[in-house]
């Protein structure tokens, strides 16, 4: 017993003495004995007064709480407060009356179990959790989310729990929807396969999201929290112009931060990315503090973009190509009528001129012009695809085999050849003559960007171009293909150089040194051949020219042997007819010479009139292609219904006309292309002169 604390037996004789004491005032038979009191008796009065008061306040706090409050004892409810009956929709009679089954529905089936084994522990007193959330339903029906607070305790000398509910729905659905609206944005960033980052300015330190890491092949381990993290990562290239865009965010320039840049995977690759981002946090003095953003793999989009620019860029070439070609096709064509003119009369005057006569050395000189000039035009047919190409089925590896001594002569000691020619290699459809021409093109141009000697490699091999490969290169259609490789280890070309390398007439080297046709011409060969040709080169790296030419399932085309012409000459009637009178003129004078026998027009009706009247045998029909009323095929045939004895050859500066079908001539069709020479002339006419019907 503490000190100064009264006994059992004192407090007890204290009370029946205050008792008697108060009966007395009460009956008037004293005035005043309250001095008769022992101090332990009114300190007792005193308490029991404070703790009067101490309930009253309490139950005052009690009843006008915010907070529901209520007693259970033995499953059923024995205090409840207002907040109790509006949280529950019951009055705090109706709570108090309930049965231990009526009150264990207040609470929602899916909880029911959970809250009330944790009420259980606490009447008997075992560890029960002292928070907890559940539903309750409501007397009409409704359901509310409740916190509560519960705690043991004595009630009338019995074990009881006294709980504290809160009505949380409107927080519960508030953190819901922020919980639902994370996981959309989670989804959304995941779907979109995006990475976050949250840079904390003020330490330099980074949050970097899972999916950031995976994107550049990292596992979450394997990159730290810092901003150096990223920074080391980016291009060298990109680095400034990234950090001059965040700066002028951060200054207010731009409503936010968005930059495309490459970025260094695990693997040392790079990746392009889609950085975007916004300040969301400022300090006091208006410094940035918090910058949060994402990442995006737009890779595969840049390399469509990339494809797609070739392909505008070839689109471009191409164009640019034709609109040449057209141009290149018509000087050529109206030259090849003057070519032929210039160089036919040089022909005739010669055959007048005496041996000795001075004037041959200037004749001589003219008509060597004449020729050079020619083969400038042939060339320039050439790039345009409008050339005479007498098509066979061959092989590419006999082609290049019978070309190797040559080729070796072509580069020199200090170039080495090496050729890989695959086995059983697929035939092709081209001009033999054509194809040797522009490997030759290509050997020499390579051997010219080797002066200081190197390696020279031709290979061929069987290639399928497949749909992807078709759809990043204009022209090509998927298929099978014969693939011919030219690499030098030269000095490689610019992209400058690169665009223009098979424009007539460009070239790099040295004046005097080339003419700037002959890739131009292999070009305009691989292209009427229904062909495609590719350069790959880099400054310093060299150069490779590939060729893909269609592979074909057709025989061999085996040589023929071309009967010798001993004769030029004849005396059989010949109709010539060329709307160029400058050039009917030479031609029938040329015919003329060789003992033949000619009628010459240059109009179409004329030609007509003069088969009607001509009552003997016409041989040999001699018309250019196109002509202004009436095209020479179209007159050929008129021609042959009066005359069929006539055979028919076609002449013409360029193909593309209605006897040729892409510079491929018809099956039964003689041609000779303009510009000729006058033996050309008279062994072309002699030998279809002399060729059996």
């Amino acid at each position: 017993m503490k000190e100064n604390q009264p006994s059992y037996e004192e407090l007890k004789n204290s009370l029946i003495q205050a008792e008697a004491a108060l009966t007395a005032i009460r009956s008037g038979e004293i005035d005043a004995v309250i001095g008769y009191q022992c101090p332990f008796v009114l300190r007792t009065k005193a308490a029991e007064e404070a703790l009067i008061e101490s309930e009253r306040k309490y139950k005052n706090l009690v009843e006008q709480s915010l907070q529901a409050v209520v007693i259970l004892q033995d499953f059923r409810i024995i205090f409840a407060n207002p907040m109790a009956a509006a949280i529950t929709g019951y009055s705090v009679e109706e709570l108090l009356s309930l049965s231990d089954e009526a009150l264990k529905n207040l609470v929602h089936p899916e909880d029911r179990d959970f809250v009330w084994s944790c009420l259980l522990d606490g009447w008997e007193n075992r560890p029960a959790p002292h928070r907890c959330q559940c539903r309750c339903i409501k007397k009409d029906g409704s359901v509310r989310w409740l916190e509560m607070l519960s705690s043991r305790m004595e009630y009338k000398g019995q074990p009881a729990v006294q709980a504290v509910i809160i009505d949380i729905t409107e927080h519960k659905q508030t953190l819901d929807q922020l919980q639902e609206s994370e996981a959309r944005w989670k989804f959304a960033l995941e779907g979109a396969g995006d990475g976050v980052w949250d840079w904390y300015m003020d330490t330099d330190k980074v949050f970097y999201s899972a999916r950031w890491k995976s994107m550049l092949g990292f596992e979450e381990h394997e990159i730290g929290d810092s901003l150096a993290e990223w920074d080391k990562r980016v291009h060298p290239d990109d680095r400034e112009s990234v950090y001059e865009e965040i700066k002028k965010h951060m200054a207010g320039v731009t409503p936010v931060y968005a930059r495309e840049y490459r970025i260094q995977c695990k693997d040392g690759s790079y990746k392009w990315v889609l950085d975007r981002g916004k300040v969301i946090e400022w300090s006091e003095d208006g410094k940035p503090r918090r910058f949060i953003g994402t990442h995006t793999d737009i890779s595969e989009r840049k390399k469509i973009e990339h494809d797609m620019a070739l392909l505008q860029e070839q689109f471009r070439q191409a164009q640019k190509m034709e609109a040449i070609g057209r141009l290149a096709a018509g000087i050529a064509h109206d030259f090849n009528n003057l070519l032929t003119v210039i160089g036919g009369n040089c022909q005739l005057l010669l055959l007048d001129l005496a041996p000795d006569d001075p004037a041959r050395i200037n004749l001589e000189e003219i008509r060597s012009a004449a020729e050079t000039a020619a083969g400038l035009t042939q060339q320039l047919l050439a790039f345009s695809r409008k050339q005479f190409m007498e098509m066979k089925v061959i092989d590419l590896n006999s082609s290049i085999r019978k070309l190797d001594k040559m080729l070796a002569r072509i580069i020199g000691e200090d170039i080495e050849l090496l050729t890989f020619l695959e086995e059983k290699l697929g035939r092709v459809k081209a001009d033999p003559a054509q194809i040797d021409q522009a490997i030759i093109n290509i050997v020499i141009n390579a051997r010219d960007a080797m002066p200081n000697g190197g390696k020279l490699t031709i290979e061929t091999a069987n290639v399928e171009l497949d749909e992807e490969y078709a759809a990043k290169h204009v022209s090509v259609k998927p298929g099978s293909y014969v693939m011919l490789a030219i690499s030098d280890t030269g000095v490689g070309m610019s992209p400058k150089v690169k665009e223009r390398v098979f424009e007539p007439f460009f070239t790099t080297k040295e004046k005097g040194k080339g003419t700037g046709l002959g890739l131009s011409t292999a070009y305009g060969i691989v292209k009427q051949s229904g062909g495609n040709i590719w350069i790959y080169s880099e400054p310093g790296k060299g150069t490779t020219v590939k060729i893909y030419l269609p592979r074909v399932e057709q025989p061999l085309d085996e040589p023929k042997e071309n009967a010798a012409t001993e004769r030029s000459s004849g005396n059989e009637t010949i109709l010539v007819i060329e709307d160029e009178r400058a050039l009917l003129k030479l031609v029938v004078e040329l015919l003329s010479k060789q003992g033949y026998r000619v009628l010459g027009t240059a109009d179409g009706a004329e030609a007509l009139r003069l088969g009607k009247e001509h009552n003997e045998p016409i041989h040999l029909i001699l018309t250019d292609v196109v002509m202004p009323k009436i095209d020479g095929p179209i007159l050929a045939a008129q021609l042959k219904t009066i005359h069929p004895e006539a055979k028919v050859l076609y002449m013409s500066g360029y193909t593309d006309n209605a006897v040729l079908r892409h510079g491929v001539l018809e099956e039964g069709m003689d041609f000779i292309q303009k510009p000729f020479t006058r033996e050309k002339l008279a062994r072309k006419v002699r030998e279809l002169l002399d060729k059996a019907q």
